[in-house]
């Protein structure tokens, strides 16, 4: 096992200087910094023994796709091609990818086993990207705010056998779904999902899911729909065929436990059944809000059972078995449509060494926000209005830019505040910035 070290201070100044040839169980570790290059995985490692590549110090080492092109391969900023390998990608931020078929990506597997941990990716056309990898796990990331057009998403695993996600955040996807797969088996499990434009969850068909025993898990995640606005119209779950009345098809059941979904919009269903091979099982669920419960198309279906489940309809709540069919609740709405106070005192900072005028700012160099929270009780998060944006920062008023600065260029900012309702406040008065 061999430790590379990649960085302005180390032997390997880039990651394409890195040899070309890599054995299975090198870690190789990436200074903090910003780094304006994609890179091309060659086939090493093993599932037991794989090759690592992680950030020295978590979520210090930035790899941003401004001025980088993604029209032929890599389409990503790490992409493992078809030769496949085994790679573990740990604690990286990456951003600005896009291209003229809106599917480049911050990490994109084709082949192999791929875990990928801190996962930080944003402004991407879809976040973490698939073909059709034996095994692809992602763990512990916050995937927010990708997304371009209706193909487009937070994760897209598009094939594939075995697809994992768990303790994630995945929240407003700018294009299509939060979170779509199309692996033979699926497993979500602990995360956040909340807020897509189209749909939160889609398990549809692909290469081996006419295979019997194609389940999805999906346990124990919090999941949520927009209040209004381009909010999904159709389902915030689906499982089955993609809108297909022939060809390919899933066969195995849906299994939905412990999970609290809030339903927002009075046109939202919770669950489609899109296949007649596809199965659903319930078990303590907790749903809220005005909904359908449950859509099943193209006929029969392999079995609707369930127990435990909560539904909440204002102040009132009863305990139901499987999801009834077509069940439509009144309509009730939101208990806060309230906007937020806005935030005040937006300022900003300069760090760092500026360089020459008008060219590239050093990676060290950055402007830094800072504004008082609003004096509103329920904030969900901040949202900044910046050029590479938006940005979603949580519930912290900080916030640090380094992306693309250039030394005599002016920058403009402004910062949202959203409540746990998804109500936005007014945005701040903006303030530009001159990098000097």
């Amino acid at each position: 096992m061999r430790t590379l070290t990649v960085g302005p201070g180390s032997e390997f100044k880039t990651l394409k200087a890195l040899p070309k040839i890599l054995l299975d169980g090198d870690v190789i570790e990436v200074e903090p910094g910003i780094y304006h290059e994609s890179k091309a995985w060659p086939k090493a490692g093993t599932f037991d023994n794989p090759v690592t590549v992680k950030a020295m110090e978590p979520l210090k080492t930035i790899f941003d796709g401004e001025g980088v092109s993604f029209a032929g391969t890599p389409r990503a900023l790490f992409e493992v091609g078809t030769a496949g390998g085994s790679y573990i990608f740990q604690d990286f931020k990456y951003r600005n990818t896009h291209n003229g078929n809106n599917n480049a990506s911050a990490v994109r597997v084709v082949a192999g086993m791929v875990r990928c941990y801190g996962v930080h990716a944003r402004n991407c056309d879809i976040g973490v990207h698939s073909t059709n990898p034996e095994y692809m796990y992602i763990g512990e990331s916050d995937i927010c705010w990708n997304g371009r057009g209706s193909n487009s998403h937070n994760i897209y695993l598009s094939g594939g056998k075995t697809a994992l996600v768990e303790k994630c955040r995945i929240e407003h996807t700018t294009g299509g779904i939060n979170v779509k797969i199309r692996a033979r088996y699926v497993s979500i499990k602990n995360s956040r999902i909340c807020d897509s434009v189209d749909g939160e969850i889609h398990l549809c068909q692909g290469p081996q899911t006419l295979e019997p025993g194609a389940d999805c898990l999906v346990e124990n995640n919090f999941i949520r729909t927009l209040v209004s606005g381009r909010a999904n119209r159709a389902r915030v779950i689906a499982i089955g065929n993609e809108g297909e009345t022939a060809g390919g098809d899933r066969v195995g059941t849906l299994i939905l436990r412990g999970n609290t979904i809030q339903m927002r919009h009075t046109d939202n269903i919770c669950v489609s059944l899109d296949s007649a091979k596809a199965g659903l099982l319930t078990e303590n669920n907790v749903i809220e809000g005005s909904i359908k419960l449950l859509r099943i198309r193209y006929g029969s279906h392999a079995g609707n059972a369930g127990s435990g489940n909560v539904f909440k309809r204002g102040n009132e709540s009863f305990v139901f078995a499987e999801f009834p069919e077509i069940f439509t609740a009144p309509y009730i709405p939101p208990p806060d449509t309230t906007p937020p106070a806005p935030v005040t005192g937006l300022r900003a900072e300069q760090a760092g060494p500026a360089g020459e005028l008008g060219k590239p700012c050093p990676p060290e160099a950055s402007i830094r926000l800072f504004w008082e929270p609003s004096s509103s009780p329920d904030i969900d998060y901040y949202e900044v209005s910046a050029p590479y944006g938006p940005f979603s920062m949580g519930a912290e008023c900080f916030f640090v830019d380094r992306a693309g600065l250039y030394h005599g260029r002016s920058y403009t900012y402004a910062v949202t505040a959203v409540d746990t309702n998804g109500n936005r406040s007014t945005a701040s008065a903006a303030i530009s910035v001159i990098r000097i």
